[in-house]
């Protein structure tokens, strides 16, 4: 990632969007191995998200989350701090799966909506034409909002060898990786009760000592893990119309205020006005 980042992306003579396209014109579902091919042994799209968000080992953890619409976004989490690469990161990681859903798809509207952190200098007329969707740019946080017809959409058929292939690829990856969750998965599933480095290393029956190491093998932080993880959280629980009291409690803030100042820390608005840009935003598709 960092190659392609530093010798095909940055410079002012790099053409951005014909590395992107170009990039993903030569994706399909082989291009991501056994997770991808165990994935069309799945129902629909909702499963197949599900599953490789699960089981892909990536710079990056890709969180499924339940929206107000009654469908699916995935959200793009980095497990490192560095703002440029990250927006990086998220228009391949994007496109790609846009790449890949289309090459066994076609003809039907993948999302309702894409966000990126950053425009990495890529027009948003020429990403809309893409993606089929409204863009938005200087988000929180980047991800996709799958169409409910896409992510209900049957998994196209296999024959019966490959469906046996498939299925048995499924078992494999799953057995492989079994309760091995990601330390950013550790982490969202105890939100209630880790509220420091060492309360998760206790969790985790290691010293703080060993997680800092692991931490810094994967090119993390405690604090970076935790910022990303109650940032997503609080999103999730303004969207759904939780008061910014209960937040607070939820994300072990000493108190409502000190959430909200975390919040507009964070991602550059007060609470009651992310609340209100994703009312206007949710009505805007009725």
């Amino acid at each position: 990632m960092r190659y392609i980042f530093e010798h095909l992306w940055l410079g002012e003579d790099k053409d951005r969007s014909a590395c992107l396209f170009n990039h993903a014109a030569r994706i399909n579902y082989t291009s991501f191995g056994t997770i991808s091919l165990a994935a069309m042994a799945l129902n629909n799209g909702e499963e197949s998200i599900r599953f490789c968000a699960k089981h892909f080992q990536t710079p990056w953890s890709a969180v499924p989350e339940a929206n107000r619409n009654g469908g699916l976004s995935l959200l793009h989490i980095p497990r490192f701090y560095d703002p440029e690469l990250r927006a990086t990161l998220e228009h391949f990681h994007f496109v790609n799966c846009f790449a890949v859903s289309r090459s066994h798809t076609p003809g039907i509207p993948i999302a309702d909506s894409v966000r990126f952190t950053r425009s990495c200098g890529i027009a948003k007329s020429t990403l809309e034409h893409y993606f089929g969707c409204p863009v938005f740019f200087d988000e929180g946080i980047a991800q996709i909002d799958f169409s409910l017809q896409w992510l209900n959409r049957p998994t196209p058929a296999l024959n019966s060898a490959l469906r046996t292939q498939a299925e048995r690829l499924a078992a494999t990856v799953a057995g492989r990786i079994r309760d091995k969750h990601s330390l950013l998965q550790f982490l969202q599933a105890h939100l209630d009760t880790i509220h420091s480095a060492d309360d998760m290393a206790r969790l985790l029956s290691i010293s703080r000592r060993t997680l800092a190491r692991v931490l810094d093998q994967q090119g993390a932080s405690y604090s970076i893990l935790s910022r990303e993880v109650r940032l997503t959280e609080a999103r999730r629980l303004l969207r759904s119309g939780v008061t910014t009291e209960h937040i607070a409690e939820r994300l072990g803030f000493s108190d409502e205020r000190s959430f909200r100042r975390a919040f507009k820390s964070w991602c550059g608005s007060s609470p009651s006005d992310y609340r209100s840009g994703q009312e206007q935003f949710l009505h805007s598709l009725k």
